[in-house]
């Protein structure tokens, strides 16, 4: 009789993800790459970034207000593997939108956008809560080496 097991256990299957909460739209919904979360004002700042993040195999969900982006974040939860906030937006405040982002889900990871690099208050925003932060205008390898840096990944692994 040998010492060595005849069959070797297989882990568990990856659990099937739930379904999204209607009202969710996800771009690249059928990818396997992580899920990312846009939160712009701007319109074609969201649709530029899906187009981008889409392209390279992830997943995105696009919120136009911090208010929409805690509402989808309390329907998607630990899902959300990503947020990109955009810093100067109508409506509620880009530090608010992220306490409540990291209440529901603590210790999400958060890159904040902006187009105003020499802003105090923005430098104490990045420092003190440890979030990324990528200029405006929003380049390809930007967004990327931002979303690397900010999972771990290795560039081509999603």
């Amino acid at each position: 009789m040998s010492a060595y097991p005849q069959s070797i256990p297989q882990a568990p299957a990856r659990a099937a993800e739930k379904p999204l909460p209607p009202g969710i739209r996800i771009a690249n919904a059928g990818g396997q790459g992580k899920l990312i979360m846009i939160v712009d004002d701007d319109e074609g700042v969201r649709l530029i970034v899906e187009a981008i993040l889409a392209k390279e195999g992830y997943r995105v969900v696009s919120a136009e207000s911090g208010e929409q982006a805690l509402e989808y974040i309390g329907k998607l939860g630990n899902r959300v593997d990503l947020v990109f906030l955009d810093f100067v937006m109508t409506g509620m405040h880009c530090a608010w939108t992220q306490h409540g982002l990291r209440k529901a889900v603590p210790g999400l990871p958060i890159i904040i956008i902006s187009g105003y690099t020499a802003n105090s208050t923005l430098e104490k925003l990045v420092n003190d809560t440890g979030s990324g932060f990528v200029p405006k205008p929003l380049a390809r390898e930007k967004l990327l080496q931002g979303i690397r840096g900010s999972l771990g990944e290795v560039p081509g692994r999603r």
